[in-house]
């Protein structure tokens, strides 16, 4: 006996021809699937590093008043935390060296930061010199514990320093009991 098997061969290509189609539609779905996670993925990384690039930018142009957002745990996170903590530090470091170099100070010196000081700056102007001490405070001293005293100097200074600062000048220096106040504005009185 024979057997004759007949095959169209133009179903088996219509067929072949099909599951190509399906083949290269679910091979684009999945490429433009991969090209949407990657894409989210690097926008994860990238958006917080970009953030904190920006202000890093806003210190470098002499803004202390940034705290970039942590969005995130990982390095990134703890970078972007580092440099909060880093700005904050640098924010009471300033504000420390304003209690030994007044703003006023740096303003008569024509400089608007300390960092912009230089080793022998100096500015020849008429300025009105304050020069005040406490007549017997050896003696009065002696009499009281560190605490009094402390307390004494300060009482004295939470008085004086308004008047000071109300008529433009501000304190040069602190000399035990006594004060060197400078005035830029010249006041007569």
């Amino acid at each position: 006996g024979a057997v004759q098997v007949r095959v169209s061969l133009a179903k088996q290509f219509a067929d072949l021809a099909r599951f190509r189609r399906n083949l290269i539609i679910a091979g684009a779905a999945i490429l433009i699937a991969l090209s949407i996670v990657i894409t989210l993925i690097s926008r994860s990384i990238t958006r917080p590093i970009q953030t904190l690039y920006a202000g890093m930018g806003e210190v470098n142009e002499g803004s202390l008043d940034v705290e970039v957002a942590i969005t995130s745990r990982d390095e990134v996170g703890y970078l972007t935390s580092t440099f909060n903590d880093m700005i904050q530090r640098l924010r009471r470091l300033i504000e420390s060296s304003r209690r030994f170099v007044p703003q006023p100070f740096l303003n008569a010196l024509g400089k608007s930061d300390i960092t912009d000081v230089a080793i022998g700056d100096a500015t020849l102007r008429d300025m009105t010199v304050l020069f005040m001490d406490i007549r017997g405070f050896t003696p009065l001293s002696e009499r009281m514990t560190a605490d009094e005293n402390l307390r004494f100097l300060n009482s004295l200074l939470e008085r004086i320093l308004p008047s000071i600062e109300r008529n433009n000048g501000f304190v040069d220096k602190y000399i035990g009991d006594a004060i060197m106040a400078l005035f830029a504005d010249c006041p007569d009185d």
